[in-house]
C-alpha cells in the first residue's frame, strides 16, 4: 500500500474530524448563548416581583 496514499486517508479523516468538532462547538456555543439570554429573563422576573414584594411589605410597615 502507498504510504501517500495513506496519509492522504488520514489527513482527509482529520479534516472531517476537526470540522464535525468545529460544528459541535458552534452548536454548543449557541446553545449556551440561548441559556444565557433565558437566565437573564428569568432573573430579570425575580428582581421584578421582588421588587414588588418588597414594596408591599414595607409599604404596610410604614402604614401601621
Amino acid at each position: 500500500m502507498d504510504s501517500t496514499l495513506l496519509t492522504s486517508k488520514e489527513k482527509n479523516y482529520e479534516d472531517k474530524t476537526i470540522e464535525t468538532l468545529e460544528e459541535k462547538v458552534r452548536i454548543l456555543e449557541d446553545q449556551l448563548k440561548s441559556i444565557d439570554k433565558d437566565l437573564k429573563e428569568r432573573v430579570s422576573y425575580i428582581e421584578y416581583f421582588l421588587d414588588r414584594k418588597t414594596r408591599g411589605f414595607f409599604s404596610r410597615i410604614k402604614g401601621r
